[in-house]
């Protein structure tokens, strides 16, 4: 019996305004999905311009898995633009 048992369905990557869905798929990694939310919202795919965040505001790794992110069915991720540090 597994540890634990992940309940498939989609999850939601937030663009700035503009939600996203996707299934989720344990070894999917972050940066794939979110690469496709850009486009899918009309932005440019450069990630290294975009921050993702869970629901409690924890930055998510691009590099993690969408299991070890912790995407489950019904999971809501932010993706917003990095806000530089002045100079």
């Amino acid at each position: 019996m597994p540890e634990e048992t992940r309940e498939h369905g989609k999850f939601t990557i937030v663009v700035m305004t503009k939600p996203e869905e996707f299934e989720v798929h344990e070894t999917e990694l972050m940066s794939k999905v979110s690469d496709e939310a850009l486009h899918r919202a009309g932005f440019p795919s450069d990630l290294t311009k975009w921050e993702l965040k869970n629901s409690a505001g924890k930055i998510i790794p691009f590099s993690d898995t969408e299991k070890v992110a912790g995407v489950s069915s019904g999971a809501r991720f932010f993706l917003t633009q990095k806000i530089g540090a002045g100079g």
